[in-house]
């Protein structure tokens, strides 16, 4: 007698992981244009500031060198956060889903939500789910 396959229920935490994604992205794409506005319009932010109306060039030029540093640290996490959201299913898109959540290790911001996904993605469950093979114990 054979038995169907049945198929595997998707985990909640790969819907979880996926809003985490979107939350993400969305805080440091605000950072990101923050940033962006700091290098290229500090008069933007700065026009009541007397440090610039004494000396415009030069914090004009602090505020680019800030700008570039935030826009460099705050987007460099981004990529793995918007691969998970359209890799396909399959064992990288396990690995992806990994960086995603390391990625918010990098961000205060995310670290509330980092530490229980983490817990959660790691779980056999998930990586069966995602077909990614377990170490089983070795009998001797």
């Amino acid at each position: 007698m054979t038995f169907a396959k049945q198929p595997i229920r998707r985990p909640a935490i790969c819907l979880w992981l996926k809003a985490y994604c979107v939350i993400m992205l969305l805080l440091l794409g605000v950072v990101v244009a923050a940033a962006l506005v700091m290098i290229f319009a500090p008069h933007i932010l700065m026009a009541d500031d007397p440090t610039y109306r004494r000396n415009p060039a030069g914090a004009a030029a602090l505020s680019a060198c800030f700008g570039v540093v935030f826009a460099v640290i705050f987007a460099a996490p981004m990529p793995p956060l918007l691969a998970f959201l359209f890799w396909p299913r399959g064992p990288r898109a396990w690995y992806v889903g990994l960086a995603a959540i390391i990625a918010g290790f990098f961000t205060t911001v995310g670290w509330i939500a980092t530490f229980p996904l983490l817990l959660y993605w790691v779980r056999p469950p998930v990586k069966a789910y995602y077909g990614v093979q377990t170490a089983s114990p070795q009998k001797d």
